[in-house]
């Protein structure tokens, strides 16, 4: 895990009363280091004090063992998510949901300025000991409430979300950042949105300003 990505990280299981978003940051106690990444420690909570370890240079958000991605994603996929993304060009973090970890290395090599960070059940998990360059893995079901704050991410990408994961990344997102939304590989039949692209049009704040059969690619006003 990037040391750094704590000064946005937040505690999920804690929310302060009447807030709409994570109000508490997170603390990192390091046991062992690779120059400016965390392979072992944990991330602590001052106020509900949780503890969330990182083993291996990955973040556990939970218990729940990796899944394995929903298919096999070819590095083609992360050559568009990056175009999508404006990735050569950004700065800052680019978040990927569940189901897409599999393009965090290919991308993070797309994306010099950018710390990659794949959020969700994990598919693919470096071996204990081994950190990735420019790639943090949090491992849990977390992206009902992303634990990053408000206005922190510069682009996302996410594979069939639903309209609270869309409203996650809608806070998240820096203004003018980028949205990219995979939808099914075989198309939903007529007027169903439950793929996610049409669900990203009913929401205020975010743009769209590109739609393919199976892609959409929306900017936070």
């Amino acid at each position: 895990m990037f040391i750094e990505l704590t000064e946005i990280l937040v505690c999920p299981a804690c929310r302060m009363e009447g807030a709409d978003e994570y109000a508490q940051g997170l603390v990192a106690v390091v046991r062992s280091r690779s120059e400016r990444r965390v392979v072992e420690g944990w991330l602590g909570c001052p106020q509900c004090e949780a503890r969330y370890p990182i083993r291996g240079g990955v973040v556990h958000f939970s218990d729940e063992e990796p899944e394995a991605a929903p298919s096999a994603i070819e590095t083609e996929r992360a050559l568009q998510a990056a175009a999508l993304l404006g990735a050569h060009e950004a700065a800052g973090y680019l978040v990927l949901g569940c189901g897409l970890d599999a393009i965090a290395e290919p991308l993070s090599r797309l994306a010099p300025g950018c710390e990659v960070v794949a959020v969700g059940c994990l598919g693919v998990v470096p071996a204990p000991g081994e950190t990735s360059r420019r790639v943090s893995r949090l491992q849990g079901t977390v992206e009902e409430g992303l634990p990053f704050r408000s206005g922190s991410i510069s682009g996302i990408a996410l594979r069939e979300p639903d309209r609270s994961v869309l409203m996650e990344a809608l806070r998240v997102l820096r203004p003018a950042g980028r949205l990219v939304v995979f939808g099914p590989e075989r198309l939903p039949p007529a007027g169903d949105s439950r793929s996610g692209l049409a669900a990203v049009e009913g929401i205020e704040g975010l743009e769209v300003v590109a739609k393919e059969e199976h892609v959409l690619v929306a900017v936070r006003t």
